[in-house]
Formats: structure tokens, C-alpha cells, sequence
């Protein structure tokens, strides 16, 4: 009788023809062995190879993602020179309003109202001009005052000068009310202009009437280091200039946050048009000029707490609810807790927030002074 052939399905061992079974014997087994490790080393060596061509025709992902970001760097360069060589500003704009009078080696540009009265001089702040004084002034011209505001160097239409020469700034505010015949003025400083309006009762005590600190210590700052020159000077940071100084959708958002809660300055087509004359002496090339310099070696006109605790002059405080608590505690306790009028619903653009009760606190305060 024929032997069965041989089964290898699995669960099966092959029968031979002399009566034993395929795959038992030890030289059998070896020989399987052999070929199982022949045919692994193939598939390995098989998909080695396969992965060595994946990498030879595709790039690792992390040099895939520095070229992409070299190629989005290149495209955003290009685009801001291209953007900056269409928008090279006016290096000067003239004032829209106002006078200007030599005083020494600068063009002081000032605006005036009222005919009769006591005096009072308001010294913008930090990238500001007369303009931040706007609708309060014309108020607190009714109450009984001439009122004069300036433009000091750093921002704004005054040409000549030193900005960031605190000595320098103060003289020219003195010699300007000296050459426009203002005696003894009441003389109000907002923010930054608190350290200039401060230095001027310090060192020209018998030339004002008192200084006034309104949203501003006259302390210094700490900026820290600023950003390399190379950057401050690059073509991206002076395309970011531009757009946050000629947005003025983005402009009319920040200056209406800084104003305070209760400020409608800033709201609508009125408020967009104040938004623009705000911001339009910082569009001048001269002063992109002076704000790229200022971005690499920040700087801020200030003077010390001794210096403070040392002005004689009669003092005041203005300040917005909403502003800087620290500054105000600084405020208060170098000036010696003078006089002062809190503005409710107001932030650092107070006289902004709330021109009339801004002029009311001025009004007050002066007549306080002037007793």
C-alpha cells in the first residue's frame, strides 16, 4: 500500500516512507534553523535598504522645518522692505494748530487759550504734545485762566533741543514762559512732564507759582537693557513702527484703554480724528529716527525721591482712579501729601477721561496755591 504524501499544513508533521517523521531527526532541525536565519537577515537587510532610500529622497524633518522658516524669514524681509521704501515718512510735518517761537537754538511749538487771568503751563508726557490737552483746556480757560500748553523735544513739533537732557528740557520751558511775558504760572505735568514741571520748581523756584503732579511720579523707570541694536535698526522693527503709529484702529483701542472706563474720548469718528492728530507727530522720520534709538537705549526724563522731597514750591496731585496705586503712593509721599483731586472712572489719560472735572481739580488746586 502507497504511503500518504507528505502534509505540511500547519498542525501537521510530513510522514516518510520508512516509517519515521520529517523534521525529528537533529540535523534536520539545524538545517531549518539555518534558513529561518537566512531568510530574517534578508528582510532586514531588505528594509534597511528600503530606508536608506526613503532618506536619500526625502529630507529629515527638522532641516525640512528650518528651510521652510528660512523661506517664510526671506518672503517676510522682502515684504517689509518693499513696505517700508512705499511709506518713507515726511521727515517733518508742520503743525496743524498753535504758534512756534524761537527760544535759544529750538523752535518751541505751543498753543494758547483764554485772554485773562491766572496762568497755567501743561507739560505733555511721554510721546505726547498739546494735543493731550485739547479738550480741557478750553474748559479750564473759562474758569478764569490763560492756558498754555507745549510740545517738549522728544515728540511732537518743537524742533531743537535736547530730549532726553532733563536740565536741558527745563530751561527751555523757563526761557519760553520768560520770552512769552508768563509770570509765576502754575505749572501742571503730565506723567513724564511731572519730572520736568518738578525740576522747575526745584530750580527756578521764583519763576513758578507751584508745580502739579498729574498721572506721573517723576521717578525713574527700568527699562532694562533694550533690544540689540541690530534689531532696534531693522527693516521688520521699523515696518512694526509704522503699522502700531498709522493703525489708527489699533491706536484708538489702546488710547481708549489708557483713558479709563468712564472715557468716551476716544469712541467713534470723533475719536478716530483725535486718535490721528495724537499719533501724527510720531509718524515724522525725525521722530522714527529718535524712537529707533530710544528702543536700543530706553530712557526717561525722571528726577530722584530726594530730589522731589526737596522741591519748595507749592505742590499738588492729579490722578486717575484707574492709573498706576504705586505711583501715586510715590507721588505722595515724596511731594509731602499735598493737596490732591482723584478722578473717578479715569486712567492715565485723565484730562482725556474727564476734561471738565480735570480742569475743575487744576482750578482748585492753583487757587489753593495762589492764596
Amino acid at each position: 500500500m502507497m504511503a500518504t504524501g507528505p502534509r505540511t499544513d500547519e498542525g501537521f508533521r510530513a510522514v516518510r516512507t520508512d516509517g519515521g517523521v520529517d523534521g525529528t531527526g537533529p540535523s534536520e532541525r539545524r538545517k531549518r534553523v539555518d534558513i529561518c536565519r537566512f531568510a530574517s537577515l534578508g528582510l532586514r537587510r531588505s528594509r534597511s535598504e528600503t530606508s536608506d532610500g526613503a532618506r536619500a529622497g526625502k529630507r529629515p524633518l527638522p532641516l525640512r522645518i528650518l528651510r521652510g522658516l528660512a523661506g517664510f524669514a526671506a518672503a517676510v524681509t522682502v515684504a517689509s522692505l518693499l513696505g517700508n521704501a512705499a511709506t518713507t515718512p515726511d521727515e517733518r510735518l508742520e503743525p496743524e494748530s498753535g504758534k512756534t517761537v524761537r527760544v535759544g537754538d529750538a523752535n518751541v511749538h505751543y498753543e494758547t487759550w483764554g485772554t485773562s487771568g491766572s496762568p497755567v503751563v501743561l507739560l505733555p508726557g511721554f510721546a505726547e504734545t498739546t494735543v493731550a490737552f485739547s479738550t480741557t483746556a478750553p474748559r479750564l480757560a473759562a474758569k478764569g485762566h490763560v492756558v498754555y500748553a507745549l510740545d517738549l523735544s522728544s515728540v511732537g513739533y518743537t524742533r531743537g533741543g535736547r530730549p532726553a537732557d532733563l536740565a536741558d528740557q527745563t530751561r527751555l520751558v523757563h526761557d519760553w514762559a520768560a520770552k512769552l511775558g508768563i509770570e509765576k504760572p502754575i505749572v501742571v505735568g503730565h506723567s513724564m512732564g511731572a519730572a520736568v514741571a518738578g525740576n522747575l520748581g526745584l530750580v527756578y523756584p521764583d519763576s513758578v507759582g507751584g508745580v502739579v503732579f498729574a498721572g506721573g511720579d517723576a521717578l525713574n523707570m527700568d527699562f532694562g537693557d533694550g533690544l540689540p541694536q541690530w534689531l532696534a535698526t531693522s527693516t521688520w522693527m521699523r515696518s512694526f513702527y509704522r503699522i502700531a503709529t498709522r493703525w489708527t484702529w489699533i491706536d484708538q483701542r489702546f488710547l481708549a484703554k489708557s483713558c479709563g472706563s468712564d472715557c468716551t474720548a476716544f469712541d467713534g469718528k470723533a475719536g478716530a480724528e483725535l486718535t490721528r492728530k495724537w499719533m501724527r507727530p510720531l509718524t515724522e522720520g525725525r521722530t522714527e529716527e529718535e524712537m529707533t534709538r530710544l528702543i536700543h537705549d530706553p530712557w526717561i526724563l525722571h528726577l530722584t525721591a530726594a530730589q522731589i522731597r526737596s522741591i519748595k514750591v507749592p505742590k499738588g496731585i492729579i490722578w486717575g482712579e484707574e492709573d498706576s496705586a504705586e505711583g501715586l503712593r510715590n507721588s505722595r509721599t515724596n511731594l509731602g501729601n499735598p493737596p490732591e483731586r482723584i478722578i473717578r472712572g479715569a486712567g492715565h489719560q485723565m484730562m482725556m477721561a474727564a476734561p471738565e472735572r480735570f480742569a475743575a481739580s487744576v482750578h482748585e488746586l492753583s487757587a489753593a496755591m495762589c492764596r
